[in-house]
């Protein structure tokens, strides 16, 4: 089985080359109790910036794993020893 553990990069609309992610987070939807991951992208080449909220479990499908997304929004953040 093909190890993912990498998110996906989406292209520049204008310039087409690769995006880099800039941010990410969880957020949620308070009426239906969904959790997403929110990524925020930016094109450093043309100043252009976009944002995608995915889901939280198609995500972790995306890149092969819970562990690899950001803490949910009830978790702690992990503690550095």
């Amino acid at each position: 089985m093909e190890e993912k553990h990498q998110w996906p990069m989406p292209r520049c609309l204008s310039c087409d080359r690769r995006m880099f992610i800039t941010s990410q987070s969880t957020s949620q939807n308070e009426k239906t109790g969904q959790h997403y991951v929110r990524t925020q992208y930016a094109c450093p080449h043309c100043d252009i910036w976009q944002r995608i909220e995915i889901p939280r479990k198609i995500a972790a499908d995306l890149i092969g794993g819970e562990k690899y997304l950001p803490p949910s929004i009830h978790e702690e953040p992990a503690s550095i020893a």
